[in-house]
């Protein structure tokens, strides 16, 4: 790994300008990083987990996978997870009092005794799901086993391991993209910008002590995919052939890209963008090379022959070779799923990730309940979606209408007897997908208009959120700090035959941050769930300002001297 480092950082085509480019690129990557670290730790927030019991089952199949040896496919030992829980929950009735399981998911002492004893259990016999010996993540994605069982075999079996791991892979990967595009100070504004977002977030009312309280877990680590999802922008806005060291620090963010992936599915919407970026860099190219008829398809039907002709070479301008290695990289991670997993991950009972449609009726009833039943309500104590469940199941005559149920009286059916009584919940994200596709289709305008005006306006309101509600105006002046650093390094180290101009990188980083908001148009947005969008809120504004105050200057100068 050194020896690729030191390739990309020190080639043929280097020169003092680009060491020193990369020197100071790098100690202001640093700073940023430790800043972040210290901070987050002055705070508590290395061995501060989410109060969930997502975060306790994924370290209890960590910890069966790693020293109990079970290897069944994401599958744990009950025991190992209930000891888990006999720890970090002591004291709070299971999960009712939420005063002291946030004192206890934040103390370092009840996580890391909860951890060491459940990882001294001693020999365990494998048992089976029918007699309640064995637990899956049930509809939990399951890379947070993958990021703890990588922490604890580095940092060792502590829950700060998950911290040092997260900020590891956070510096991996910076380090990877200053050293590739050591050359190309704008895309090095970008990426220091985008750390500055990681520290921006402590400035920020981002987190908070139950759903969000740190940077690892189940809601954060998606943010993992920000600097990985820039190293393969810049590679399709600056074309380079590919070299073996260039191949090797690409595969490396692929990697790290598809773990938050794994971890949280939103961070689909970095595929997205990678593939729309490539779509349009290629109709932009085709059309400055003069091909008319790739442009054509807008104009009348006689230029279908046209398009016939140079679709081919479009196909291989888009799959240029860092979109094919994504490509790879999502197979691969396809062909490992359905190696790895155990098979009781593709039954009705159990889901290896979050219900998408589940989220997706919720979002829909809290500003349209007109397109749902009229007897679909909620009770006090039941949560969100459940009336729709129970209203479809009457209405296909699987289940009666019971309008007395409550969550501690299910409906027969939907309960397995392999998870300990939880619900089937491949079932009930089929069940919620029948549901949303017939409320959304019921009135196609009012649902329209739900996404196209409602939505974005809510979700940009929620945007607002973190900055409206920050304790003082720190983050204000850390902004245009931010800003001012960025235009002083632009100014020391610009490139004035770069083919990327500055303009263009600033629109790259709109972008980006508007694609980033797919996942909260489509859930119900809270802004726990997205703090890809907030990290790149903050870049963007930082690289407005900075580049945008850089760009005046250097194309106003001459004017300027006159």
């Amino acid at each position: 790994m050194f020896h690729v480092l030191t390739k990309l950082s020190f080639d043929a085509t280097g020169g003092k300008r680009d060491v020193l480019r990369v020197c100071v690129a790098m100690a202001l990557a640093a700073l940023l990083i430790s800043l972040t670290m210290s901070d987050a730790m002055r705070r508590g927030m290395h061995h501060r987990v989410m109060i969930s019991p997502g975060e306790q089952t994924a370290i209890a199949i960590a910890l069966s996978e790693t020293v109990y040896k079970l290897k069944l496919g994401y599958v744990g030992h009950t025991s190992v997870l209930n000891t888990v829980q006999a720890h970090w929950n002591k004291g709070a009735d299971g999960w009712s009092n939420l005063p002291q399981l946030i004192k206890n998911f934040g103390d370092r002492e009840v996580l890391n005794a909860g951890i060491q004893a459940a990882a001294n259990l001693g020999p365990q016999l494998s048992g089976y799901f029918t007699d309640g010996s064995l637990i899956t993540a049930i509809y939990d994605d399951l890379g947070e086993v993958d990021f703890y069982k990588i922490s604890f075999s580095i940092f060792g079996m502590k829950i700060e391991s998950a911290f040092y791991m997260y900020f590891l892979l956070l510096g991996v990967s910076s380090i990877v993209f200053i050293l590739t595009f050591k050359s190309n100070v704008y895309a090095l504004c970008v990426v220091l910008c985008t750390l500055f977002g990681f520290y921006q977030e402590l400035n920020l009312a981002v987190f908070d002590l139950v759903a969000s309280p740190t940077y690892f877990g189940m809601r954060h680590s998606s943010t993992l995919g920000v600097v990985p999802m820039w190293y393969l922008a810049f590679l399709l806005v600056s074309p380079r052939k590919a070299s073996q060291t260039l191949v090797a620090g690409s595969v490396l963010q692929v990697a790290i890209l598809i773990l938050a992936w794994r971890i949280r599915a939103s961070v689909t919407w970095v595929f997205l963008f990678l593939f729309f970026l490539a779509v349009v860099l290629t109709l932009a190219r085709s059309r400055t090379a003069g091909l008319n008829g790739v442009w054509s398809w807008l104009y009348p039907i006689r230029s279908w022959s046209a398009w016939a002709r140079t679709w081919p070479m479009l196909l291989k301008d888009i799959l240029r070779w860092p979109v094919m290695l994504l490509l790879c990289g999502i197979l691969g991670n396809a062909i490992y799923n359905q190696k790895s997993r155990h098979l009781i991950y593709s039954t009705d009972d159990v889901i290896p990730h979050h219900g998408l449609w589940w989220a997706g009726v919720n979002a829909l009833y809290f500003d349209k309940p007109q397109l749902f039943g009229e007897r679909v309500k909620n009770t006090e104590g039941t949560p969100e979606g459940w009336w729709h469940l129970r209203d479809y199941y009457d209405r296909v005559r699987l289940v009666p209408w019971d309008g007395t149920y409550v969550m501690t009286n299910h409906p027969p059916g939907i309960l397995s007897p392999w998870t300990g009584g939880q619900l089937k919940y491949r079932l009930v994200d089929e069940t919620m997908k029948r549901i949303y596709v017939e409320a959304a289709t019921k009135k196609p305008l009012d649902s329209a208009r739900y996404y196209l005006i409602q939505q974005p306006i809510y979700l940009t309101q929620q945007l607002l959120v973190p900055f409206k509600q920050a304790t003082g105006s720190a983050w204000l002046w850390l902004t245009l700090l931010a800003s001012a650093t960025i235009f002083a390094f632009a100014r020391l180290f610009e490139d004035k035959k770069s083919s990327v101009a500055p303009d263009k990188v600033i629109i790259l980083c709109v972008g980006a941050f508007l694609v980033s908001w797919l996942p909260g148009l489509w859930a119900h947005a809270v802004i726990a769930y997205f703090p890809d969008s907030i990290i790149l809120a903050v870049c963007s504004m930082s690289l407005v300002l900075g580049l945008g105050a850089y760009r005046l200057y250097r194309f106003g100068r001459p004017a300027w001297g006159q």
